[in-house]
């Protein structure tokens, strides 16, 4: 027995919202799936495999949705730590170059000097050199200096000495 089209409240809201979003959402499959309940053919009802095979597919369907919700919202956490990380390591990378003589590309060409201070302009660390701002990405060599020639010792609580041999304890 053919049933003619059916006018109700609930589908022509679940077609709105679907047609509003192009998406149909898990309210909307409810309000399908219950429009579609009440207005079953009495004399052949919904089997009761086909209702467990739609319910499956709805509950893995959300599990899905679910899952990309939290996959987004790690990708937005993950892309903020990476930025951070990168912002802190280009600050530690500027704070080793502090005092040290560097070579650097300007327009002009190649300059040098030693790195006086260092300013951060929109997050970014920039190397004070001659009274001109120099990013990292500029410094082309590290002249590495040393202030102290003086040689150390290891602490006594190592039992060991700057030549690397055992202190005899018993002493």
């Amino acid at each position: 027995m053919p049933v003619s089209g059916v006018t109700s409240s609930e589908s022509s809201t679940a077609i709105t919202s679907a047609a509003k979003s192009q998406i149909l959402g898990k309210d909307d499959f409810f309000k399908l799936l219950i429009t579609e309940l009440k207005y079953q053919d009495p004399l052949e009802p919904m089997k009761d495999r086909e209702f467990i095979a739609q319910m499956a597919s709805f509950s893995s369907l959300e599990q899905m949705y679910n899952m990309n919700t939290n996959l987004q919202s790690l990708s937005t956490a993950l892309n903020s730590y990476v930025s951070t990380l990168s912002s802190n390591l280009s600050w530690q990378e500027a704070l080793a170059l502090l005092g040290q003589e560097i070579e650097f590309e300007t327009a002009a060409g190649t300059a040098c000097g030693r790195v006086e201070s260092i300013v951060l302009k929109d997050g970014v660390p920039y190397l004070t050199v001659n009274g001109e701002q120099v990013s990292l990405a500029q410094v082309t060599s590290v002249h590495w200096s040393s202030n102290s020639d003086e040689a150390t010792t290891a602490p006594a609580s190592t039992g060991s000495s700057q030549d690397g041999t055992e202190e005899d304890e018993a002493q």
